[in-house]
């Protein structure tokens, strides 16, 4: 299990350093798979949905996360405290 989570975190590490020289189109791309995949593993089913409805998306919730008022340190805050919740 060690082993697993160190190739892990040097994958996510290599993936860090990678993405500093790959374009614009690529990085997004890149990050779409990336929220794609986070969902997945929540239980959502999102392969039937198109790259640009998976940025509207992400765009709404965005605003939705704007007009409530708060700062983006609180918001962070409050989702790691959600985190920690046991």
């Amino acid at each position: 299990m060690k082993t697993l989570l160190n190739y892990l975190l040097n994958k996510q590490w290599i993936l860090s350093i990678v993405m500093c020289f790959l374009s614009d189109d690529k990085k997004e791309q890149i990050y779409i798979a990336r929220f794609r995949a986070e969902l997945a593993f929540w239980g959502h089913d999102v392969s039937d949905m198109t790259d640009e409805e998976i940025k509207e998306g992400i765009n709404k919730m965005s605003e939705m996360v704007a007009k409530c008022g708060m700062t983006t340190n609180e918001v962070t805050e409050a989702f790691k405290a959600l985190a920690n919740c046991t």
